[in-house]
């Protein structure tokens, strides 16, 4: 069963009342669709992200950035371990903890990449030490992640997020829109594009083998 984080909307509020705390979130679009449900009401990407800014978020950043430096280092693995036996790829924090525990036979076959959560968490500890993270997305083990590395200060899933919103600006409906940023410049990996395109398994799906041929030999990949 995927972790179930405590959402901690006090701390935050408390950060982006601050005007010395500088707070950026990453905002997933995977929550609208729960927090049109519960508003009754259509929303856009862009009104929640002004929503967030008026309730005192500092930067709003969407998560196309961490994507292309995630699919970059698995283009990376891939270059690296392809003809070297099955491989198994995730980024999941969940996944590779349990492996890692239940499995460590197998740690010849692991090829483990970064989330986007992990990858946006680096990027600011390294280029905006001392702003505050939070990442706003409906994958609950990001919690898990966050809880067990620290490697942003906060997580909200779509519940949270609406709780946040409720204890400051209400329905993001009644905002004019404001697009989100990128975090910074990115450039498109096409390795392995066709591979990777879409490739993003459920963790309670069964496992996908993707097999392919890469000069005269067969190749397997297990995907999570």
């Amino acid at each position: 069963m995927p972790h179930t984080p405590t959402i901690d909307t006090a701390s935050i509020e408390s950060a982006l009342r601050d005007p010395e705390t500088k707070v950026v979130a990453m905002l997933c679009s995977c929550v609208l669709k729960k927090l049109e449900t519960w508003y009754g009401t259509p929303l856009t990407y862009e009104q929640l992200t002004a929503a967030l800014l008026r309730a005192g978020t500092d930067r709003v950043v969407t998560p196309t950035w961490t994507r292309a430096r995630s699919l970059g280092q698995v283009s990376d693995l891939l270059d690296r371990d392809l003809g070297n036996g099955a491989r198994i790829i995730t980024d999941d924090h969940a996944v590779k903890g349990w492996l890692r525990k239940e499995h460590p036979e197998l740690e010849e076959h692991f090829s483990f990449y970064d989330s986007l959560q992990t990858c946006f968490g680096s990027y600011y500890r390294e280029h905006r030490p001392g702003w505050k993270l939070l990442n706003i997305t409906c994958d609950d083990v990001n919690g898990l992640e966050a809880a067990d590395t620290g490697i942003v200060d906060w997580f909200l899933n779509s519940r949270g997020c609406y709780e946040l919103l409720e204890k400051t600006v209400g329905c993001p409906a009644g905002f004019e829109g404001i697009p989100p940023e990128e975090i910074a410049p990115f450039g498109d990996d096409r390795r392995y594009h066709e591979i990777l395109r879409g490739h993003k398994k459920g963790r309670h799906e069964d496992f996908e083998t993707v097999v392919f041929r890469k000069d005269g030999r067969v190749i397997r990949i297990l995907g999570m």
